[in-house]
Order: structure tokens, then C-alpha cells, then sequence
């Protein structure tokens, strides 16, 4: 019983975007036979001091069986996101093989570094 469950953490201090399209932030492999809790908080913050953003996010992701890690329902976004500009924004989720991660959306012509803090809650047989 003693191995049923792992507390994974990862921090992600330096993931740079700029431009306004979205763009993959990290991933992390699943390993089989597995459910992950997964609660992610980030922030945001362009070089110049002008734009600021802070997210929360949870998730629940399994991989069974040697399949592919799958989303249990839909992420969740805890609170409100806060932000000094809607078309700022970051994701969660699989990516429809054995990868869980993040993606972000930056701004157009604006160099914006996010940080990312990772709690991954694990169970397995």
C-alpha cells in the first residue's frame, strides 16, 4: 500500500512568448496504470511591466491499460483569472497520446515570460 499514491511537483520558471499565437509550454509523460490530479498555477508578466496575469487550473487524467492518457471531464478554472488583458490566456490538458501540459497565448510584438507551478496528486494500483 505503502506505493499507491506519489506527490509529483514541477516548477517551470521561464517559458517566453512573443507573439500572439498560442504556443506549447511543457509537457509531462504519463506513465500506465495511473490517475493524475493535476492543479496548475501560473503567472505572467511582460518585460516592460505593462501586462501582468495570474491563472489557476485542475484537472483529472488517467492512462489505463497501455492506452492513451485521457481527460476525465473538463478542466477547470479555479477562481477567476486576473489579467490585464483578455487576449492573454493559458490552457491544460492531454494531448491525445501519453503527454499532459500546458500551452500559453501571448500578446503581438509584447516579449512575456510565465511561470508555471505544478502539483501533480498521483493513485495507482
Amino acid at each position: 500500500m505503502a506505493n499507491s499514491k506519489n506527490l509529483l511537483t514541477k516548477t517551470f520558471s521561464h517559458v517566453t512568448t512573443t507573439s500572439g499565437i498560442s504556443a506549447p509550454a511543457w509537457t509531462i509523460t504519463m506513465p500506465d496504470n495511473v490517475v493524475w490530479a493535476v492543479s496548475l498555477v501560473c503567472v505572467a508578466r511582460d518585460r516592460a511591466g505593462v501586462e501582468r496575469a495570474m491563472y489557476r487550473r485542475f484537472m483529472l487524467a488517467y492512462r489505463q491499460g497501455g492506452g492513451v492518457a485521457t481527460q476525465q471531464g473538463t478542466t477547470e478554472t479555479v477562481g477567476t483569472d486576473i489579467e490585464t488583458n483578455a487576449s492573454l490566456s493559458v490552457s491544460l490538458g492531454v494531448d491525445g497520446a501519453n503527454d499532459i501540459g500546458s500551452g500559453v497565448t501571448g500578446l503581438a510584438a509584447t516579449t512575456i515570460d510565465w511561470s508555471f507551478f505544478v502539483q501533480i496528486l498521483e493513485a495507482k494500483a
